[in-house]
């Protein structure tokens, strides 16, 4: 009995990305469409859904929020869309997905030309 926690506590518990489901996207706005098409360096400034599986037992509200900060470019603008805790691609330790709506931020300087 005392093996199952010991095996379990080795697995990691740090909010991971997870497949987002459908999320109503706003219009891609003028500077945003300026960019595109896409260049050589990647830049995608178009809105997308970001999400992260966690579980609140382990994980601290501001470990869910910088984990998809990392997920979001330049800084962008997060809005929280929604929140599941049935039939997502989460592992079964972390079974929350959280899907933020991310609004990438400014890109970032081209240093080569």
């Amino acid at each position: 009995m005392l093996l199952v926690p010991l095996v379990l506590a080795g697995c990691s518990t740090r909010p991971y990305e997870t497949k987002s489901p459908k999320v109503a996207l706003p219009p891609l706005s003028e500077e945003a469409a300026a960019l595109l098409p896409l260049g050589r360096y990647d830049y995608d400034p178009r809105p997308r859904a970001v999400s992260v599986c966690y579980n609140s037992l382990y994980n601290e509200p501001a470990q869910v929020m910088e984990r998809v900060q990392e997920l979001c470019p330049g800084d962008g603008e997060l809005e929280r869309v929604e929140e599941e805790f049935f039939w997502t691609e989460c592992s079964f330790l972390l079974s929350t997905r959280a899907t933020f709506l991310c609004v990438p931020g400014p890109p970032p300087p081209q240093k080569y030309q």
